[in-house]
C-alpha cells in the first residue's frame, strides 16, 4: 500500500442506534487520523442520519437478525458489492448474525484484513444439543476471519481452550467509553439521593437482556419488603417491548415502570447521572458499556453474575453481582443501595475510581490503530492469520 493511500476500514453493525451508541466516538477518533478512513455498515434509520451528520461516512444495508435463507444470501451479496466497489482493506464486524454474513462477504470480496468482535457468545443462552450446534457454528466461522477480538478475558479463555487459534489469531482487547463526553459530569459532586429514587436499566428489548428478571425483583421490592418509593427507567428499544409492556401490567408494576426509549448520547448521559442505581440482569454480555458509563458517573450497580458484565463490576465495592435469576436475592441488594446511605456514597466512589483506571476507550482505539495499520502486511501475504503485535 502506498504511503498516500487511506486504510480503509468498514466497521458492521446489525442496527443504527447499536452503531451509533457503541461505534460511534471509536470511528471518529481513528477517521481523524490521517492513515484511516473508518465506515460504518448499519441499517437506515434516525440514529443513522444522525451518526451522517455527525461527519461519519455511514453506508446503509438492510441487516436483520432474521435467519431465513433468502435474507442470509442476500446480505452477503449486498455487502460483497460494497466491500468491492468501497474498496475496503479492513472489515471489522459485530455482533452473531451479521458476524457471519459479514465474514463471508468480506472472504468472497477478497478483502486483505477481516476482523470479527465478540460481543458475547450468542450460544452462552442455551444448553443441550441447542448449545452445542451453535458452538459448532461458531468455530465454523473462525475460519473467515484473520482475528478476532475479545471484550472480556472469558469468551477469549474459551476459544484457546476450544482451540480457535488453529483458524485465526485470537486478541483480548478489552472495552471503554468516551470519557471526553462526561466532562461535564465528572467533576461535579454526586450525592445520596433521599427522596424517590431513579433507577436506570440501559438494554435492548431483546431476550437476552432478561427483563423479566428485573420486573420480578421488582415486584418482589413491592410487596414483599414492602418498599415503593422508586421508579424503574427502561432505556432502550427492541422487538420485546410490548411483550415487556403487558408483563408489567399482569405482575400490577407498571406504574412504576417508564419506557423512555433510545436517546442520544447528551440525553442518556444526563439520565444515568440523574440516577441512583443502575441495573442489568443480562445472561450474557461482552463488556457492558453501560455499566461502565454508570461507574464512570458514580452510579452503583446491581448486575447479574454473567460473562461480560463481572469484569466491570466490581462485587462489594462498585455494586453487587447476584446469581442469574436469583430475583429475590437481587431485590434485595437493590433494596440496600437504594436506603442505605453510608454503602451507596462508598459504591459511588469507588465506582468513579475504577471506571477512571480500567475504562478508557482511547486505550482501545490505539490498539485497533496498531491492528488496522497491520494491513499493508496482510495483502502481502494473505495466507498470514493476522498481525504480530
Amino acid at each position: 500500500m502506498k504511503n498516500y493511500q487511506k486504510i480503509k476500514v468498514a466497521d458492521i453493525f446489525n442496527t443504527d442506534y447499536g452503531a451509533y451508541r457503541l461505534l460511534r466516538t471509536r470511528v471518529q477518533k481513528i477517521s481523524k487520523d490521517e492513515k484511516f478512513l473508518n465506515y460504518i455498515i448499519c441499517p437506515s434509520g434516525e440514529w443513522s442520519e444522525k451518526m451522517k451528520r455527525e461527519g461519519i461516512t455511514v453506508i446503509n444495508v438492510n441487516l436483520s437478525n432474521s435467519l431465513t435463507p433468502t435474507q442470509i444470501l442476500k446480505e452477503i451479496k449486498d455487502l460483497k458489492k460494497i466491500f468491492i466497489d468501497f474498496q475496503i482493506d479492513v472489515v471489522h464486524t459485530h455482533t452473531s448474525k451479521v458476524g457471519a454474513t459479514g465474514r463471508i462477504a468480506a472472504k468472497r470480496a477478497k478483502v486483505p484484513l477481516i476482523i470479527h468482535q465478540v460481543h458475547g457468545f450468542h450460544f452462552t443462552q442455551f444448553t443441550g444439543i441447542q448449545k452445542k450446534v451453535f458452538e459448532k457454528i461458531e468455530s465454523f466461522l473462525a475460519r473467515y476471519s484473520n482475528i478476532m477480538l475479545f471484550q472480556n478475558i472469558e469468551e477469549y479463555q474459551y476459544c484457546i481452550n476450544n482451540k480457535y487459534s488453529q483458524h485465526t489469531k485470537l486478541i483480548y482487547i478489552g472495552n471503554g467509553i468516551p470519557f471526553e463526553e462526561f466532562k461535564d459530569y465528572l467533576t461535579k459532586e454526586k450525592k445520596y439521593n433521599p427522596g424517590e429514587k431513579r433507577i436506570a436499566c440501559i438494554a435492548r428489548f431483546e431476550d437476552v437482556k432478561n427483563h423479566k428478571m428485573i420486573f420480578s425483583a421488582v415486584e418482589y421490592l413491592i410487596k414483599n419488603i414492602h418498599y415503593n418509593d422508586f421508579e424503574l427507567n427502561l432505556y432502550g428499544e427492541g422487538k420485546e417491548e410490548n411483550k415487556l409492556k403487558k408483563m408489567a401490567e399482569a405482575l400490577n408494576i407498571d406504574e412504576y415502570i417508564n419506557f423512555v426509549g433510545s436517546l442520544d448520547r447528551k440525553e442518556i448521559i444526563k439520565e444515568i447521572f440523574n440516577s441512583d442505581l443502575s441495573v442489568l440482569t443480562s445472561y450474557k454480555e461482552g463488556k457492558p458499556r453501560a455499566l461502565m458509563e454508570s461507574s464512570a458517573l458514580g452510579v452503583p450497580v446491581v448486575a447479574t453474575d454473567v460473562i461480560g458484565t463481572r469484569e466491570v463490576v466490581k462485587d462489594g465495592v462498585t455494586g453487587y453481582l447476584v446469581s442469574l435469576n436469583d430475583y429475590k436475592s437481587f431485590a434485595n441488594k437493590m433494596y440496600e443501595l437504594l436506603t442505605n446511605e453510608k454503602r451507596w456514597e462508598e459504591f459511588s466512589k469507588n465506582a468513579k475510581e475504577v471506571a477512571k483506571k480500567e475504562f478508557d476507550e482511547n486505550n482501545v482505539v490505539n490498539q485497533l490503530k496498531i491492528i488496522y495499520n497491520s494491513v499493508t502486511t496482510q495483502k502481502e501475504n494473505p495466507k498470514n492469520k493476522g498481525p504480530i503485535i
